[in-house]
């Protein structure tokens, strides 16, 4: 866990060196229970939910 943390957190820094692997790469990243959880899966999870998404967003007020 503590690896894949600070993994993420060298990424969304924008202090990621290059030759970092991509964060689903890394071997503690299949130990933690997510799922299907894969950047192709989140992919397809948010174009199916993009209604449902849109309508939330409206509701909040936060319309694009």
């Amino acid at each position: 866990m503590v690896l894949v943390t600070r993994l993420h957190a060298d990424i969304t820094s924008g202090n990621q060196a290059q030759h970092s692997p991509r964060t689903d790469a890394v071997p503690a990243f299949a130990k933690l229970p997510l799922g299907n959880l894969r950047p192709d899966s989140s992919v397809r999870l948010l174009l199916d939910e993009e209604a449902t998404i849109n309508d939330l967003m409206s509701s909040l007020g936060t319309d694009r």
